[in-house]
């Protein structure tokens, strides 16, 4: 494998602690389930033309029912809760209607981990929510610890308006959540670029040693840059992870003014990175390296 690293690094890099009690999972189950049922009536209570039917409820046990063999993608991020239902216009005579899924993430990190995947150049942003993707064929919207996805169904163009409208009293009856400066923290907010924030619950550029990275992107100079961070437990553990990164680059590295605590490489698909590691910290940027080399130092500074 290409980033294969050792079960003892992977051990040493895990965060410690008990898992959860079965009392403690069942009161987060049942939190969450108070929670969407409160959520999804006040939303039905402000739609008296949309009917929601067909409603059923997934959890850890059953998810793969619902989404199959993205069931994994899914736990990685956080997922508690899965609600499925079909809202309806009240007076409607055909078939169609908006498909709804509503994920409960566990935190408002899960659901920026499934949106960032599925921004591209094209990506039409509305203002619902922290963010929200919308194109004919659905409606992406994370807010807060949610993660709502909606697809018209047989009739799109008569079900955008009901779509849009579903959203908006969804968010408008879920808890708000933290901005993307604050979920990028602690990457600088000055210049961070517009939907730009990145969460990475597992596996960042491809390297299992990378979890719950942070990412996000400026611009320096008419330059765009990726800046990106992975808190660890310790120093010692932030080292291991930057050996780790030294073995996983595929071709050493040219001469450079690297420090000894810095590794610039180029790859395939991802251009030049230039990777740190600065107390518990493992940073690195993504870039032009003239434009990338002074955004990281500074930012390695900043965590000292």
């Amino acid at each position: 494998m290409r980033y294969a690293t050792s079960l003892a690094f992977l051990a040493a890099l895990a965060f410690g602690g008990c898992g959860e009690s079965d009392d403690g999972a069942d009161a987060a189950a049942d939190a969450s389930r108070a929670a969407m049922t409160k959520i999804l009536d006040e939303a039905k209570a402000g739609l008296a033309k949309v009917q929601l039917a067909s409603v059923r409820a997934y959890d850890t046990n059953n998810l793969f029912e619902a989404i199959d063999g993205a069931a994994p993608y899914f736990f990685n991020a956080g997922f508690v809760r899965l609600v499925t239902g079909e809202w309806r216009p009240a007076d409607a005579k055909g078939d169609a209607y908006v498909d709804m899924e509503l994920y409960d993430m566990g935190s408002p990190l899960g659901p920026l981990d499934l949106i960032a995947d599925s921004r591209t150049e094209k990506t039409l942003y509305v203002p619902i929510g922290n963010e929200a993707h919308s194109s004919d064929e659905m409606l992406e919207v994370r807010t807060g610890r949610y993660y709502l996805k909606l697809t018209p169904r047989h009739d799109a163009a008569a079900m955008k308006p009901i779509m849009q409208a579903v959203a908006r009293e969804i968010v408008k009856a879920a808890p708000p959540g933290a901005n993307d400066e604050a979920l990028a923290a602690p990457l600088p907010a000055e210049k961070m670029l517009p939907h730009s924030a990145v969460y990475a619950s597992k596996e960042f550029l491809n390297r299992e040693f990378l979890s719950h990275v942070r990412e996000a992107a400026y611009d320096v100079g008419g330059n765009r840059v990726r800046l990106f961070v992975m808190a660890t437990d310790s120093p010692d553990k932030a080292r291991a992870a930057f050996v780790a990164w030294k073995e996983s680059v595929p071709a050493p590295p040219a001469p450079g003014r690297d420090l000894p605590n810095m590794l610039t490489s180029t790859e395939d698909y991802v251009g030049t990175i230039i990777v740190a590691h600065r107390g518990r910290y493992l940073a690195g940027a993504i870039g032009d390296p003239a434009s990338a080399r002074p955004l990281l130092e500074a930012f390695l500074k900043h965590l000292e």
